[in-house]
């Protein structure tokens, strides 16, 4: 499904295609606000959130990606205990594509046909240097307003664990008029890849646009970060394969704990025992990546979490790196 045909459907998105069998089911944590930005990529100046839904004990709504819009609640209501729905309700979606690509695509919308923000909303926000006008409605996905109170929990599955990683993709980004005339447009904007591997974004739509739209939306797509490789255990080289120069450094080594690989202290009969059993590239359960793991989207519309090789006995389409859960949508 296109962005423009999300745009123009007349009810929130929710994931299209086959039934996955999910094994891990993602929440998040989204909604809207009124921020004050100094320039477009860089961390809010001050942020006043408006309407929110997050993961809680008891919350009878529970964002997950993939599982349909939920309600948003007053973000002084949720901080309070209290949590009282607001009108304005919020979805996500995470599709893999054909290319490696994923696109993550983050809907909202009043369920009363009112705009965001209202002629008497009052559009002040707290700044280390005191109070201020916000000039942006916010569309948050996951970053949690750069407040302790709100978790910051995106889509998971789009990266390793080498550090929050800013990479600069493509989004789509529209509102609906209260009219129900369209605005569609295209740009470039940072993705965060975060250390556990989740991914966060947000969208900035101009105030005055806030008054008369009631639906917005974003729809990022980026390319996935590969997880770290870590090191076989014989590859003493680096070279991905255990081979003769690591043979050669192995015995280099003998009778000292530098390339001891049984960690009994020494480099010895044993040590040499392993490395020549794992002569060759690789294997994937050595952290290498002779036979990768990913999705596979198989004829019957399942999706297995399994190696590409394997996927291939299925007569499946491969996705490596990616995962079968409630979310992810086979192209």
């Amino acid at each position: 499904m296109t962005l423009r045909a999300l745009a123009l459907s007349s009810v929130i998105a929710t994931t299209a295609g086959v039934t996955m069998n999910a094994v891990a089911e993602d929440t998040y944590a989204g909604g809207t606000a009124l921020v004050l930005l100094g320039d477009q990529f860089t961390a809010p100046l001050g942020a006043t959130p408006l309407a929110v839904n997050l993961p809680f004990t008891g919350n009878p709504f529970t964002p997950v990606v993939g599982g349909g819009p939920v309600p948003l609640y007053e973000a002084a209501s949720l901080i309070g205990g209290a949590p009282t729905p607001t009108v304005q309700v919020m979805s996500a979606t995470r599709t893999g594509n054909a290319d490696g690509t994923v696109t993550v695509t983050v809907i909202a919308q009043t369920q009363d046909g009112s705009p965001f923000i209202s002629e008497s909303q009052p559009l002040f926000v707290e700044t280390a240097t005191g109070i201020q006008e916000a000039n942006r409605f916010v569309l948050d996905f996951g970053n949690g307003y750069e407040n302790p109170l709100f978790p910051v929990d995106g889509v998971n599955g789009c990266g390793g664990s080498a550090g929050i990683i800013q990479v600069v993709q493509g989004v789509d980004y529209f509102f609906t008029r209260l009219d129900g005339s369209e605005n569609l447009e295209v740009g470039d904007a940072p993705v965060q890849i975060r250390e556990d591997g989740s991914m966060t974004f947000a969208w900035g739509f101009q105030i005055d646009d806030a008054k008369i739209f009631n639906r917005c939306g974003f729809a990022v797509t980026f390319t996935p970060t590969p997880e770290p490789a870590t090191p076989c255990l014989t590859d003493l080289d680096g070279d991905r394969e255990t081979g003769p120069t690591d043979l050669t450094i192995l015995l280099g080594g003998w009778g000292t704990s530098e390339t001891d690989l049984d960690d009994d202290g020494t480099t010895g009969p044993t040590d040499l025992t392993i490395l020549l059993g794992a002569w060759g590239p690789c294997d994937d359960d050595l952290g290498g990546t002779k036979d990768p793991s990913g999705a596979c989207c198989q004829a019957n519309g399942s999706c297995t979490t399994t190696t590409q090789s394997n996927c291939a006995s299925l007569a499946g389409i491969f996705y490596s790196g990616e995962v079968c859960y409630s979310g992810f949508v086979c192209p």
